[in-house]
C-alpha cells in the first residue's frame, strides 16, 4: 500500500520517518511539499547573519522522554542542542509579568491583580463546588478555567492574536491537557507577590545549536531521503 503525506512540515516528516522505522518500503512513502524546501511552519531563515524561525520562536520540550530523545536524534543527537531554563515574561502595559500569567498576578497593577484573582477563584469554585461543565467553545472554556479577569486581561487578546479569529468560533476540544490547571494555592501566592512556578513540564527546553528550529526538520528530511518531493503542487 502506498502512502501520500501532504506537506513536509515537522508533522508530515515525523509521520514519514515513523513509517520507515516501522519497516514500510521507502518506495511506498511519498511526502509531497509545495515549497522548494521542507520545514513548513517549523522552517527558519537567515537574514544578515541572524537566524529566525519563520512562524515565531519555537522550543523543544515534552513530558515524554522517549519522544524528546527521538526528536533530538533527528537533528544530530543531544550534542546538537542547547539546554535552557525558561525565563519568559509577558508585556502588560508598562511592566513585565512573570509567565505563566496566572503565576505572575503580583506583577500586575492592583486593580488588574484583584480582577484576575477574583475571577480565578470564582471559576475554581464553580468547577469544584457546582460541577460546572467545560463549555464547547474556546471563549467559554477560557472563562470556565481562568475566570473573567484573566480572560479579559490576557487570554482573550493573546489567543485572538495567535488564532486570528474570535475565540467563540474555536472549539475547546483540542485544549484538554495542553493548558495545565494551576493549583489555587499557587495563584493566591502569586497575587501577593510570592513567586510560584507554573507549566513546570516546559521550564527546561531545548533548541538546536545551529540552523534554527529547521535543523530538526532538515534532519527528518535527510533521514526520509527520496520520500520527500519538493515543489509539488
Amino acid at each position: 500500500m502506498k502512502t501520500a503525506i501532504l506537506g513536509a512540515g515537522i508533522t508530515g516528516l515525523a509521520v514519514a520517518r515513523t513509517l520507515l522505522e516501522g519497516g514500510v518500503d521507502p518506495r511506498d512513502v511519498h511526502v509531497l511539499e509545495a515549497a522548494p524546501v521542507a520545514g513548513g511552519l517549523c522552517g527558519s531563515k537567515t537574514v544578515d547573519g541572524f537566524t529566525y524561525d519563520v512562524a515565531g520562536g519555537h522550543i523543544l520540550y515534552s513530558k515524554d522522554k522517549v519522544a524528546m530523545e527521538w526528536m533530538k536524534e533527528q537533528a544530530g543527537g543531544p550534542a546538537a542542542f542547547v539546554e535552557r531554563r525558561r525565563e519568559t515574561r509577558i508585556r502588560f502595559g508598562d511592566r513585565w509579568v512573570h509567565y505563566p500569567f496566572e503565576n505572575g498576578l503580583g506583577d500586575l497593577p492592583q486593580q488588574a491583580n484583584y480582577e484576575c484573582l477574583k475571577g480565578y477563584v470564582e471559576a475554581w469554585h464553580a468547577r469544584r463546588a457546582n460541577g460546572a461543565a467545560a463549555p464547547a467553545d474556546f471563549a467559554g472554556w477560557v472563562r470556565w478555567r481562568f475566570g473573567d479577569g484573566i480572560a479579559r486581561h490576557f487570554m482573550d487578546p493573546y489567543n485572538e492574536k495567535i488564532w486570528k479569529r474570535p475565540l467563540s468560533e474555536i472549539t475547546s476540544d483540542w485544549v484538554a491537557g495542553r493548558v495545565p490547571d494551576a493549583p489555587i494555592d499557587d495563584v493566591l501566592k502569586s497575587s501577593i507577590g510570592i513567586r510560584t512556578e507554573g507549566y513546570t513540564h516546559q521550564s527546561i527546553f531545548y533548541y538546536p545549536l545551529e540552523g534554527g528550529f529547521q535543523a530538526i526538520t532538515d534532519g527528518f528530511a535527510r533521514r526520509t531521503g527520496a520520500c520527500v518531493q519538493l515543489n509539488r503542487r
